[in-house]
C-alpha cells in the first residue's frame, strides 16, 4: 500500500481547522456578563462600547474616540495590544487566559481581574479566563471569581467510602510498593449492594494492613514538593512594601 495511506487519519487531520486561542469567539451570554460587571463597577455613561477584534479588523486603526474597549482579543498578541492601549490612554477591559494573565502586570497602570473560570468558547475551546484592564486606578489585582462562566454545573455526587477490606484502582494513587497474594483476595463487583466502578477485590485483614501501611501520608508527599525561598533582596522588598502599606493606612483619615 502507498505510504501516503499508512496513516490516513493523520493525513486527513492536516486539513482540519485547528482550535486556537486566537479564534475564541465569545458566546453572547459570556460577553454580556463581562459588560454587566464593568457597568456595575465604573460609570461608563456616555462612552461607546468598542469591539475592535473581529476577522480582518485592525485594532490600531480603529476609532476609539469616546470609547471603552470591552472585547476578547487574540491571545497571541495580547501583550502588544495591552501596551498599545496603555500608551494611547484608551480604557479597556479584555478577556485573557488565566495561566498568563499575571505576566501583564509588568505593564504600568494595568490591573488583572482574576475570574479563573473555564469558559467554553464558540469554537469549542475551553480556556480558564481572567480579565486585564486599566479601569481600576490604584489597584493591581482584583479577585472576583465567577464574573463570567458558561460551564455546565456538575451534578453533585456522593462520595462512597468502602471498607478497608475492599481494594480497587482508586486506592493506588498515593501508595508505596506492596503486594497482595492470590490466596488473600477474591474478585468482586459489588459490596453491600453498591457497584465498584471497574471492579475490585475483597482482601484479608493481613493484606488490608499492608495496603494501609503502604498508603502515603500527607507528610511523606513533601518530598515531591519544591519549596522556593525569598532571597535577602526580595525580603527587603517585602519589608519596604509592609512599611509603605502602614504609611498609607496611617494617612487615611479617621472614620474612613
Amino acid at each position: 500500500m502507498n505510504s501516503l495511506f499508512n496513516d490516513y487519519d493523520g493525513f486527513v487531520d492536516k486539513f482540519k481547522v485547528k482550535k486556537t486561542t486566537d479564534d475564541c469567539y465569545t458566546p453572547d451570554d459570556v460577553y454580556d456578563k463581562a459588560l454587566e460587571f464593568v457597568r456595575k463597577n465604573i460609570d461608563i455613561t456616555g462612552l461607546r462600547v468598542a469591539r475592535p477584534f473581529f476577522p480582518g479588523g485592525d485594532y490600531e486603526s480603529f476609532d476609539y474616540n469616546g470609547s471603552i474597549v470591552i472585547d476578547n482579543p487574540p491571545f497571541s498578541i495580547l501583550s502588544k495590544i495591552v501596551r498599545f492601549y496603555s500608551e494611547m490612554n484608551i480604557k479597556f477591559f479584555l478577556f485573557c487566559p488565566h495561566l498568563t494573565s499575571f505576566c501583564l502586570l509588568s505593564i504600568p497602570k494595568v490591573q488583572v481581574v482574576v475570574n479563573h473560570a473555564d469558559i467554553i468558547y464558540k469554537n469549542g475551546a475551553k480556556v480558564s479566563t481572567d480579565f486585564v484592564t486599566n479601569i481600576f486606578p490604584g489597584l493591581k489585582v482584583l479577585y472576583r471569581k465567577g464574573i463570567v462562566t458558561n460551564k455546565v454545573n456538575k451534578v453533585a455526587r456522593r462520595k462512597i467510602n468502602f471498607p478497608v477490606n475492599v481494594f480497587s484502582s482508586a486506592r493506588i494513587k498515593r501508595s508505596r510498593d506492596f503486594e497482595i497474594k492470590e490466596n488473600e483476595c477474591v474478585f468482586v463487583q459489588t459490596i453491600g449492594g453498591t457497584k465498584i466502578f471497574g471492579g475490585g477485590i475483597l482482601i484479608s485483614d493481613a493484606a488490608a494492613k499492608r495496603v494501609k501501611d503502604a498508603e502515603m501520608k500527607d507528610a511523606e508527599m513533601k518530598d515531591a514538593e519544591i519549596n522556593i525561598l525569598l532571597t535577602n533582596l526580595e525580603k527587603e522588598i517585602v519589608n519596604f512594601l509592609n512599611k509603605k502599606d502602614k504609611d498609607v493606612r496611617r494617612d487615611v483619615p479617621r472614620g474612613c
